[in-house]
């Protein structure tokens, strides 16, 4: 019984440091935005669920926008910025690690912050 425990504890050592590793290998592929980007995020009001770059139409739904994998969310503010200057609500969702499938219902987190509003 002693050897069988020691071979899963060693198992779940490997797992374990497997798990940070990729963790760490991750979060340094992550593509960090510009520093137009990182300007552009400064006009987004931040809430838990991500970046809210608010327009000043109430007639045109929300843009909640999940971003690709690896990439910074604040690289797509300068785009998100423009579509809430043309009028359209814009929510950047974060994701844990960058990565969407790690938070997949995360957009009705935010839908749960505008409930009477349309949404694309």
């Amino acid at each position: 019984m002693k050897k069988r425990t020691k071979v899963i504890s060693g198992v779940l050592a490997g797992v374990g440091a497997l798990a940070v590793g990729g963790a760490f290998l991750l979060q340094r592929n992550i593509k960090e935005p510009s520093e137009k980007a990182q300007q552009a995020k400064r006009e987004a009001l931040k809430q838990n669920e991500g970046w809210y770059f608010p327009s000043l139409s109430d007639e045109l739904p929300l843009v909640i926008f999940y971003p690709g994998a690896l990439i910074d969310v604040a690289a797509y503010s300068i785009w998100a910025a423009e579509l809430a200057d043309d009028g359209y609500p814009v929510f950047l969702v974060t994701m844990p690690f960058e990565l969407a499938m790690l938070a997949p219902q995360r957009a009705e987190q935010v839908l749960a912050r505008f409930p009477q509003r349309e949404y694309v």
